[in-house]
C-alpha cells in the first residue's frame, strides 16, 4: 500500500519541523533541555502519523484506537511543554509588562493553533474510519 499526502500536509510538516528545530535551539541551553528535546521528537512523530492517517484511510484503520491514544499523549506533553517555555522564557527590557505579556499569550495562541491543527486531522482520521 502507498502513503499518499498532500502538498498541504508536507507543508505543513516541514514548517512544523523547522519551527520545533528552532524551538530545539533553546533547550540545549535550559537544565534537562535534551529530554525536552526528545520529547518534541516524540509529538512531532506524532503529528507526521496524524497527517498520514488523515490522508490514508488505511493507516489510520491499522492504528485504530492507538491513534486516539497517541493523540492524548502529544497534547499533555505539548500543554506541559507549553507550561514550561512560558515559565523560562525570559522577558524583554525593552518592552512594558503587559507588551511582554501579551506577546508571550500571542505567541503561544499562535503556536497552540499550529500544533493542535495537526492532532486535529489525527482524531478527524480516528472519527472517519471509526464511522462518527
Amino acid at each position: 500500500m502507498e502513503i499518499d499526502v498532500p502538498w498541504w500536509g508536507y507543508a505543513y510538516l516541514i514548517t512544523f519541523f523547522v519551527i520545533s528545530a528552532l524551538g530545539g535551539l533553546d533547550e540545549l541551553d535550559r537544565k534537562n533541555g535534551w529530554l525536552w528535546i526528545a520529547g518534541d521528537a516524540f509529538t512531532y512523530i506524532i503529528i507526521v502519523i496524524c497527517v498520514i492517517s488523515f490522508a490514508n484511510e488505511w493507516v489510520a484503520k491499522s492504528i485504530g484506537i492507538w491513534l486516539l491514544l497517541l493523540v492524548l499523549v502529544g497534547v499533555i506533553f505539548d500543554f506541559i511543554s507549553s507550561l514550561r517555555t512560558l515559565k523560562l522564557t525570559s522577558l524583554e527590557e525593552d518592552f512594558s509588562k503587559l507588551e511582554n505579556e501579551i506577546v508571550r499569550m500571542v505567541g503561544m495562541t499562535l503556536g497552540a493553533v499550529f500544533i493542535l491543527s495537526g492532532y486535529t486531522l489525527g482524531i478527524l482520521a480516528w472519527l472517519k474510519v471509526r464511522g462518527a
